[in-house]
Parts: C-alpha cells; structure tokens; sequence
C-alpha cells in the first residue's frame, strides 16, 4: 500500500514538472511580420506577382491556402498534430504576416501578452524566406 502511494505521488511530480516544462517553451507571438518587397530593376512589381510568390512559397513548404479574398490570403500548415493558421496580407509594395489561429501550440494569452510554442516563428519565418526566394527578380 505503501509503494502504491509513493508511485502515485512520483507520477504527480513527474506530470505536473512536464506541463512546467511545456508552459516554459512558450514564446510572445509578436508583431506581425512586416516584409517590404524589393522592387526589380525591369519595371515595378504586381500584387499578382507577390500573391503568386506566397501561394508558390507556401506550397513549396507545404502550407496551404485556406481563403483568399483580394490583397489578403489565410494559409495553414499541418505538422504531425500541429497546426499553424496566419493571415497574409500583400499589396505590390510588400507584404504582412500575421497569427490567426493554432492549434496544440501551446498558444494562450490575448493581445501583446499572446505566447506559443516557439515553432511559430521557426514555421513563418521560413515562409518568409521561401515567399522572398519566389519573387521574380
């Protein structure tokens, strides 16, 4: 009986030090992430062209457009049980990445004081990346 207590309690300690342990993986969600669109030297850049660089960026790392509406596309990715939604806005001149919704990321928290899993801005910020790499140049 005695055993049976002490093994109750050292999984207790182990569980609630696990979900301390996830809580501090927690980062600020942030600002949205401000791109502005480098122009080529051929003549001025489209929001067709930036639209078609994110959808293609996008893609390529496997998220995928949810909605569209013009100047503003909802993309979301899915890794393993993970899910990341953001908004993307864009116009000729550049474009807007902001959180829109997740879930199993940890996210908690409204406004400036939103936290989530640190992945988030590993996953936009490749998005970023992938979108800048697609612009024609």
């Amino acid at each position: 009986m005695f055993q049976q207590i002490i093994r109750l309690f050292a999984i207790l300690v182990i569980g609630l030090s696990s979900g301390s342990a996830l809580a501090a993986r927690a980062v600020p969600v942030g600002e949205p992430i401000q791109r502005t669109v480098i122009q080529p030297s051929n003549g001025a850049r489209t929001a067709a062209q930036v639209r078609d660089a994110i959808v293609n960026g996008g893609r390529h790392l496997g998220w995928q457009v949810r909605s569209e509406e013009p100047g503003k596309l909802r993309l979301a990715i899915q890794v393993r049980a993970h899910t990341v939604v953001v908004d993307v806005a864009y116009q000729a001149a550049g474009y807007s990445v902001a959180y829109a919704d997740s879930t199993e990321m940890n996210y908690r928290g409204e406004g400036a004081a939103a936290q989530i899993h640190p992945n988030y801005h590993k996953w936009v910020n490749n998005l970023c990346n992938q979108i800048d790499r697609n612009l024609p140049v």
